[in-house]
Formats: structure tokens, sequence, C-alpha cells
């Protein structure tokens, strides 16, 4: 599985090899994420709860690799975090496959 750093991150969003899913309605999202940078390996959703919001979009897979959340590029545990706790009413996410 591919780790990519940030400035690859900006290339693979401007490239259109990514797919981004939008979410509406609050917290919960129903899925969690594993990885990041600062565990050296890249960003994926660890995670899809049955019924969840994720779950109800079917465009987000296992292992589907994170690369931005809410428009900000991302590749640490950490900051995904607080990017989805901090999204109230819609959470997109920027995966690439």
């Amino acid at each position: 599985m591919p780790r990519f750093s940030m400035d690859e991150i900006g290339d693979l969003i401007n490239s259109g090899q990514t797919i981004e899913v939008v979410l509406q309605g609050g917290a919960p999202w129903g899925f969690s994420l594993k990885g990041g940078a600062e565990h050296h390996c890249p960003l994926t959703i660890a995670k899809i709860e049955a019924g969840g919001k994720v779950h109800h979009t079917g465009d987000v897979k296992l292992d589907d690799v994170v690369v931005g959340i809410n428009g900000v590029p991302c590749d640490k545990h950490v900051e995904a975090i607080q990017l989805v706790r901090t999204a109230h009413h819609s959470l997109s996410l920027t995966l690439f496959r």
C-alpha cells in the first residue's frame, strides 16, 4: 500500500486519480481510520460501520487511502481525527484507491 508525501498528495488530488465522497447530516460518520505518516504508513479506512453514513454511500472501501478531508490535504492520523471531529453538518473525504 503506497504512502504519499504531502507533495504527492497534492499531485494526486490535482491529477483526477482520486474520488470525492461527501457525507451529510453530521456525526457519527460510520468509519474509523488507521495509519498515518506518524506511523510510517498510509492513512486508510480501517472499518466501515454497517448501516452508517459511509456504508450507505457504497463509495468508500476498506483500505482506501485518505488523502484529504474537507478539502485539506492530510496524511497524519492526529490531523485527520481533528478534521473529522470538527465537521458538523457535512464531511468530504478525498480517497485514492
